[in-house]
């Protein structure tokens, strides 16, 4: 079906989806609750496409094949699940369906990774002796050197790329040089990490490993305790290592590195190649019913500093709570890598002249 069809009956199932009879509140988590669905749908058509073992960094399909399945995605949900005429708990459920063969791939993936690749290794940095130590510095080594020189090799094909030489058709626009400033951060973050631990093999230029301001591409300032410093450092580590092993896995992973927003804190980048309708991340932190949170003054003193932005009240009135979740530090049972939605709208730090970052605490 044309392009033309397609925005027809998306144009006819958004007047559906306004109903009258509902508040602007309820319209407007209608209307997110069926792009979710939509997206989602149209992402397991396309999964669907693809021969068995592609991954979805191998998902490069036709303009035209992808308009097709928007289409059909969007028949499925006006057709078959009729979901611009379910009741707004019913179309919550709907959403939960469709995203959760995702999120169960995403947590069989984190598993994979900590308990197969990792297994053999003592992950606590206050237990592990020194020849344990040593044991997961080199095995983060082998792989975060490999990914360092391949970052390099695609940060140099760019700049050809944009200065119109080698094989690259000179378009500084084309989707590769829009993701120059993310390789660059990444590449980066590479190398401040090979610096630390002293990995001659990788070729680090020193300029990129701390910002003008002192703040590194973790967005991570050094803190006057060294065994602060090699601790987080540590973390770092394991959590590149661990998002290059997840990426292998399922095509992409979620990586939390300073913003390349000027004047911005940190951010969540996608590291490789997520389709329309994944799942990039999950809120980490205490969830609070509604029912918690009926007496006001109670309320109100627990919930009166967010000075990072990090309470979340859903649409159907339930409170997550991400102040003390962690950027960094993952090191607990109930760490998992998604777990950085927290960081997404993360401010930057302000300095005593009230600019920018500053302080060195480093990482919560």
């Amino acid at each position: 079906m044309s392009g033309k069809g397609v925005l027809s009956r998306f144009r006819n199932v958004w007047k559906t989806l306004t109903k009258k009879s509902e508040s602007p509140r309820e319209s407007q988590e209608r209307s997110e609750l069926f792009k979710i669905a939509l997206a989602s749908t149209y992402r397991k058509l396309r999964m669907d496409a693809a021969s068995p073992g592609r991954k979805a960094s191998d998902l490069k399909l036709p303009r035209e094949q992808l308009s097709s399945l928007f289409d059909e995605a969007s028949t499925l949900l006006e057709e078959e699940v009729e979901a611009y005429d379910l009741p707004i708990r019913s179309l919550r459920l709907e959403v939960q369906k469709t995203i959760s063969p995702q999120v169960v791939e995403i947590l069989k993936a984190c598993r994979d990774i900590e308990h197969e690749d990792l297994s053999e290794f003592n992950m606590e940095l206050e237990e592990q002796n020194e020849k344990e130590s040593e044991e997961v510095v080199e095995f983060c080594k082998r792989h975060l050197l490999e990914e360092c020189n391949h970052v390099l090799e695609q940060t140099e094909n760019i700049k050809m790329m944009g200065n119109g030489s080698g094989n690259g058709n000179g378009n500084a626009n084309s989707s590769e040089a829009r993701q120059q400033p993310y390789f660059g951060q990444r590449l980066s973050a590479l190398q401040t990490i090979a610096s630390f631990y002293g990995w001659e093999e990788a070729e680090t230029d020193h300029n990129h490993v701390t910002s003008k301001d002192g703040g590194d591409a973790f967005g991570y300032y050094i803190n006057a305790d060294e065994e602060i410093n090699k601790a987080i450092r540590y973390y770092q580590m394991m959590n590149l290592t661990k998002a290059l092993l997840v990426r292998q896995n399922i095509g992409y992973a979620p990586l939390a590195l300073q913003s390349t927003i000027r004047k911005a804190g940190r951010g969540v980048f996608v590291d490789g190649f997520a389709s329309a309708g994944s799942v990039i991340s999950f809120f980490p932190g205490d969830v609070w019913p509604k029912e918690y949170l009926t007496n006001i003054d109670a309320v109100a003193k627990t919930f009166k500093d967010d000075p990072k932005h990090q309470l979340s009240i859903r649409y159907d009135d339930i409170l997550i709570d991400s102040r003390h979740s962690p950027y960094t530090v993952l090191d607990n049972d109930n760490s998992n890598l998604f777990a950085l939605g927290h960081i997404v709208n993360h401010p930057p730090k302000i300095t005593s002249n009230g600019d920018g970052d500053g302080d060195g605490d480093g990482d919560g």
